[in-house]
């Protein structure tokens, strides 16, 4: 084998992937209309009921409000059952009685 020479490290430069981009720029964009809401909030800012409205449907777009859903589901099972044949007296104690003892005797 040839000889080795020391580890060289080496580092790629990572792009920023195009997930973490959207959900920084949904965030920014939160910011905003929770920024302009407050602003309005304080008497600073006029809104319209229709850019409050539109703020309100973004936000619940980017942020998750924090309603508490019930599911409740009923499942109806079905299950087949197979009924051996009815047997007389005499299959059923021959199938399943307990074998006779073996008698030993002692001489």
């Amino acid at each position: 084998m040839p000889p080795r020479g020391p580890a060289v490290s080496v580092r790629r430069k990572r792009k920023p992937s195009e997930f973490h981009s959207e959900v920084t720029r949904e965030r920014i964009r939160a910011g905003v209309i929770i920024d302009r809401f407050q602003k309005h909030f304080m008497g600073e800012l006029d809104l319209t009921p229709t850019q409050i409205r539109v703020g309100e449907v973004l936000l619940r777009k980017v942020i998750p409000d924090l309603t508490h859903t019930d599911l409740r589901a009923t499942f109806t099972r079905r299950y087949v059952v197979e009924v051996p044949p009815q047997l007389s007296d005499e299959e059923w104690e021959k199938k399943y009685s307990l074998p006779a003892p073996a008698l030993n005797s002692v001489q």
